[in-house]
């Protein structure tokens, strides 16, 4: 029986020119997302709705083959120091882009045509079901301010979360904590 896991299906290690391309295209990535958001006002809806969908979507598939890797590295080795500081960098570069998110899925929720650009277009009716939960639940997220906010508190506190993870674990390991 194999007890190791064989993880180069996603990358090789944290060097793999895969991984730190991917890093790379995930800053590019949340980019996009802060740029559509201000690009959001002037444009057609049919237009943002699939712009929308297209830098959510890759935003996505980098962030879940990232933190993927990141976790099971964590969970084979708890004490893997990289592989914690990484899942933290993973999180400081989402919450760049979290107020641009909330802006761009309330300016979806809110668009009066919504419905009449889905049913115009079936190349959105994979999308159906994701849209019309970003409308419903709309009324649950924070205002542009309080998400300006909860980045900033966020981006303050990784450092210190990614030096003391590492102890906080080396301690439950050696029976302390």
């Amino acid at each position: 029986m194999n007890d190791t896991w064989d993880l180069s299906i996603l990358y090789k290690d944290f060097d793999d020119p895969a991984f730190t391309g991917d890093m790379a295209a995930l800053d590019q990535a949340v980019a996009a997302v802060n740029a559509l958001a201000g690009e959001a006002a002037g444009m057609d809806h049919s237009q943002l709705v699939h712009r929308f969908l297209q830098v959510q979507e890759r935003v996505e598939e980098l962030t879940n083959k990232l933190f993927i890797f990141c976790s099971l590295r964590c969970s084979a080795n708890t004490a893997d120091t990289k592989a914690n500081s990484l899942g933290d960098q993973l999180s400081a570069k989402l919450s760049g882009c979290a107020a641009a998110n909330a802006s761009l899925r309330r300016t979806v929720a809110g668009l009066e045509d919504l419905d009449a650009i889905m049913d115009a277009d079936p190349a959105l009716e994979p999308y159906r079901f994701l849209l019309e939960s970003i409308r419903r639940d709309s009324k649950y997220l924070l205002t542009d301010r309080e998400e300006e906010e909860m980045e900033a508190m966020i981006l303050d506190h990784a450092q210190p979360m990614a030096q003391a993870a590492p102890e906080e674990i080396g301690q439950q390991r050696e029976g302390g904590v």
